[in-house]
């Protein structure tokens, strides 16, 4: 095409293979339209998607119910007359309409931006495709004609890219994911000391309900660099799709010319932003060949680009934008600039009232921070339930509902009707997901037992499960995170000096090593990177050799743990920008310090992550120096950091407060695209979404590493699933780890006993020696993101389905597993080997195999309420045997070794909560009256015999 750029050849390309993939919806859209405009359909029949239909009603209520109308004409105002707006619409479009400019750039071109605050504008990728480009183009804001029709020539400012510069990864054809935006600063003032910020900014809003199909919109442009115009003939929203791959861009209908690109796309009937124009797409006949408005062939060399028949319009979804600020890596100077604008956005993460209740949309940062202050009681009950602060009377179901049309609204009456006062919530993250559409959070008053609540909820039409939203427990256990020193635990009041000199650190595996030289002691405490046969100098070879540094380093690895804490060893290890606490849900996922008198496994989420982002030198005394981060030894030879998102899903690794933190951190996850996950936490028992967001991560190719889990001697949730990675634990002797949990659904070892993490003791920052399939985890993680980096390329012409990279890496892994004779298969194929890692070629498509057959279905279909009752209880007599030191089970279970003490407080008090919400302390129910056994052994038995039937194998790829 003619004075069209490569980059936007590939946004027009990628635009067209989006549209035709999904051709026949938007044909259908175009039909109801059609029908609409003859007044044979309603608005709200054109959307197949019913959750998004309620988030748009519910903004609408939201807006009425600020307003002296009744909330009544709600529908009315919607279904049957959509062509009418309230006056003030136009006050809001005057206003998005002068943060609207013309970039002019420094070959001649144009372009279309406007300003989202703090001094940034935001255009397309194609047009600032890099900060030299931006550096040389000028915005020309005011550029427009006055309400005489006088010309203003409006006011010039430069472009400051030194200040502020993002855009995504550049595209190297169409095939690859296309985010085609940038934002960079502006000069604050301009010609004739003009101030920026008298032109105001929008505020990006990350969540949904602002346009379905079938609404209008509008788009405020300048077309091939002329003043200012918006589009105001009949222009509808084609589509909004959620399928994996089309989810980042809306169609709609629209014309544009060049100078067009990064126009702002409107949705008039709530007056929200909701794309960034980004392309056209042109009709095409079956060999892929431009059709022109005459209907000929396109010819490049003799026709002009308004030659072409446009057929649509694509834009960048807002929500897509918001979470690409939140996550592409920036160089440190400019954290700070995109912290400022995430504080003026509205997130996910933010409720939805604030999305709604603005009474201007163009507002400073200040109006947003003190929004975010707001109390929550301020927010309108039954919006939304804090499942992190629940009263003691209210009990909480996660439901499942069979599915179907309306469901959602059709469950949600029927359970107020029958329970005054139940509050109603979506599962997924903030009604941002579609990959939990058909789950709720039902919380109701009551006194009674909560499992015989949960078989009166089953009983309503259009609920499939109701499963009690109760604490679950870890298999963390106090043999899982024992932290040896020559004073035992430094928690512990009465263990003695606090240690001041880890030489002394006495451990079987070391007795005949070199305790007195630095050179030795740096040998004992590594000792887990030459069992893993990891060298930072010779995989840093490996991959500046094969041009993959970088791919590393973009890399998004999530932790779902207790959160960070900071440490010199973690320093800025932690990515504090992106990180969310999904306990407080809140932007903070901070280890709370508050436990630290209560636990002593404060900081597990610190200590884990240490194996992946701790620092070589971390500033800590020499004699406590010792380990280092696995990737961050990578980073440390680029001089680049490597940061990991931390994702609070529980408060401490003794209780998970309930499954559903980790099902929403997955979803979350799953949406922004992490590439890893890893989890150094076993929960039992899972519940059935959490087994379908794993799966629904498999799927998406995310990998998914998991902790096998301890003393329970059976692999635990979700390690046991098929679509994630299991690990056991090894000691220094490449044998098993005495506490480690096994199976057939292993997938690897890795070290995990006498490893060398930080923790706090009462005198401050220490390091020491722990235990556990948690410590065993991140080194399996870190070699995922290794093998990502490495093998990135080859992998997107290789595999065409998520899951393929998933297994493409347990391939390898099972392949390239240093054996062991006393690695048993069930401790899986073997110990982690990183160098054999990265050199083992990648497999076939067709040499690997789908993780999930029918038998995992028909588990994941979920059982009887009885049975779940059943199970629930009798794990809980396990864990409560096995934080009892008078309980020594012998060979009849296999449970031989000590558990350790249990001195820790929050124990006893967790446990009572645990009884007391499983309703022990209330007799049992009709359900279970005769099922239910008592004693550990019995319990411990009966549970074995269920995790053996309910086993779920995994692929096999070992020699």
């Amino acid at each position: 095409m003619a004075n069209v750029s490569s980059l936007q050849q590939i946004s027009i390309e990628h635009a067209a293979k989006d549209y035709y993939q999904i051709e026949d919806q938007i044909e259908r859209v175009r039909r109801d339209i059609a029908l609409l405009q003859k007044g044979e359909k309603k608005l709200t029949e054109i959307s197949g998607n019913k959750d998004r239909l309620k988030a748009r009603l519910n903004r609408e209520k939201k807006i009425l119910s600020e307003t002296d109308q009744p909330i009544d004409i709600l529908l009315e105002r919607v279904i049957n007359n959509p062509d009418f707006q309230d006056a003030c619409i136009l006050d809001r479009l005057v206003s998005f309409s002068r943060t609207v400019g013309r970039i002019i750039l420094g070959n001649g071109g144009y372009g279309t931006g406007w300003l989202i605050g703090n001094n940034l504008m935001i255009t397309n990728q194609h047009v600032f495709p890099d900060a030299d480009t931006a550096s040389h183009a000028k915005l020309n804001l005011a550029y427009e004609r006055d309400v005489t029709g006088e010309i203003n020539s409006g006011y010039y400012f430069d472009i400051r890219p030194d200040i502020f510069f993002m855009t995504p990864p550049q595209p190297k054809d169409s095939d690859e994911e296309i985010l085609d935006f940038a934002i960079v600063a502006v000069e604050p003032v301009g010609t004739d000391n003009k101030k920026l910020s008298d032109f105001g900014h929008v505020i990006l809003d990350q969540n949904i309900g602002k346009v379905f199909e079938g609404e209008n919109c509008m788009i405020i442009q300048h077309p091939k660099g002329d003043y200012k115009k918006v589009v105001l003939r009949d222009i509808r929203l084609l589509t909004v799709e959620d399928a994996p791959g089309a989810d980042s861009h809306l169609f709609y209908q629209s014309d544009t010319l060049p100078g067009s690109s990064g126009s702002m796309v409107v949705a008039l009937g709530t007056g929200e932003i909701i794309a960034l124009h980004n392309a056209g797409v042109p009709k095409r006949d079956s060999q892929g060949n431009y059709i022109k408005k005459n209907g000929d062939i396109w010819n490049s060399a003799v026709d002009s680009d308004d030659s072409i028949d446009w057929i649509a319009n694509q834009g960048v979804r807002v929500s897509r934008i918001v979470s690409a600020i939140q996550n592409l890596p920036l160089p440190e100077k400019m954290e700070k600039v995109r912290q400022d604008l995430l504080n003026i956005m509205i997130t996910a993460e933010d409720s939805i009232v604030h999305a709604v209740s603005s009474k201007s949309v163009v507002r400073d940062s200040a109006d947003k921070q003190k929004d975010k202050a707001e109390p929550s009681d301020k927010i309108p009950s039954g919006d939304k339930i804090n499942m992190s602060d629940t009263p003691a009377n209210m009990q909480m179901f996660v439901v499942k509902l069979n599915g179907g049309p309306y469901s959602t609204e059709f469950v949600t009456q029927l359970i107020k009707a029958k329970y005054p006062g139940a509050q109603v919530e979506p599962y997924s993250n903030f009604n941002m997901s579609t990959l939990l559409k058909d789950y709720m959070i039902v919380s109701i008053r009551n006194s009674g037992n909560i499992w015989d609540l949960a078989a009166q909820l089953e009983a309503i039409e259009g609920i499939e499960e109701a499963e009690p939203e109760v604490p679950r427990f870890t298999t963390m256990k106090s043999g899982e995170d024992e932290l040896f020193t020559p004073s035992d635990n430094p928690f512990l009041e009465s263990s003695g000096d606090e240690p001041t000199d880890m030489s002394k650190y006495s451990s079987k595996y070391f007795s005949k090593s070199d305790h007195n030289s630095a050179k030795g002691r740096m040998k004992i405490r590594k000792w887990n990177h030459s069992a893993v046969n990891y060298d930072p100098v010779k995989i840093h070879k490996l991959l500046k050799d094969n041009n993959s540094i970088n791919n590393l380093l973009d890399l998004k690895i999530a932790q779902f743990d207790t959160g960070n804490f900071p440490h010199s060893k973690v320093k800025n290890g932690f990515n504090s920008v992106i990180d969310y606490d999904f306990v407080d849900r809140d932007s903070d996922a901070m280890d709370e310090r508050a436990w630290i008198k209560q636990l002593t496994h404060f900081g597990h989420g610190m200590r884990t992550g240490s194996l992946i982002i701790g620092n070589e030198h971390s500033g800590l005394p020499e004699d406590k120096e010792g380990n280092f981060g696995l990737l961050k030894g990578i980073a440390d030879l680029e001089n680049e950091d490597f940061r990991i998102v931390p994702f609070r899903v529980t408060k401490n690794v003794i209780l998970v407060g309930r499954v559903g933190e980790v099902v929403r951190a997955a979803d979350k996850v799953i949406t922004e695209r992490f590439d890893v996950i890893t989890m150094s936490l076993g929960i039992i028992p899972g519940t059935r979404a959490l087994k379908e967001i794993v799966k629904k991560a498999y799927d998406r190719g995310v990998i998914w590493c998991c902790a096998a889990g301890n003393q329970v001697k059976f692999v635990v949730e979700p390690a046991k699933y098929p679509g994630t990675i299991c690990i056991a634990a090894t000691n220094p002797e490449d044998k098993p780890w005495s506490g480690s949990c096994s199976g057939n659904n292993v997938d690897i070892a890795a070290p995990g006993e006498d490893v060398y993490v930080p923790i706090f003791s009462e005198k401050g920052e220490d390091m020491t020696y722990g235990n556990g399939t948690s410590y065993a985890t991140p080194h399996v993680a870190s070699s995922a993101a290794l093998w990502i980096a490495k093998n990135q390329d080859e992998i997107r012409k290789k595999y065409s389905q998520g899951w393929q990279r998933v297994e493409a890496f347990r391939y390898c892994l099972h392949r390239s597993a240093r054996k062991k004779p006393a690695i048993s298969s069930d401790y899986g194929k073997g110990i982690l080997d990183i160098d054999a890692l990265l050199n083992m070629p990648l497999p076939e498509a067709n040499e690997l195999k789908y993780a999930y057959d029918s038998r995992f279905e028909s588990y994941s279909t979920g059982s009887t309420l009885a049975a779940r009752e059943d199970q629930y209880k009798n794990i809980a007599n396990v864990i409560n045997g096995l934080t009892k030191d008078e309980v020594r089970p012998g060979k009849k279970v296999e449970l031989t070794e000590s558990t350790g003490s249990m001195t820790s407080s929050s124990r006893s008090a967790s446990l009572s909560t645990f009884r007391n919400v499983a309703g022990f302390d209330k007799g049992k129910t009709i359900l279970t009256e005769s099922m239910s056994s008592g004693t550990f052994i019995e319990s411990w038995e009966r549970v074995k015999k269920l995790n053996d039937e309910d086993n779920y194998s995994k692929p096999d790829y070992s020699n």
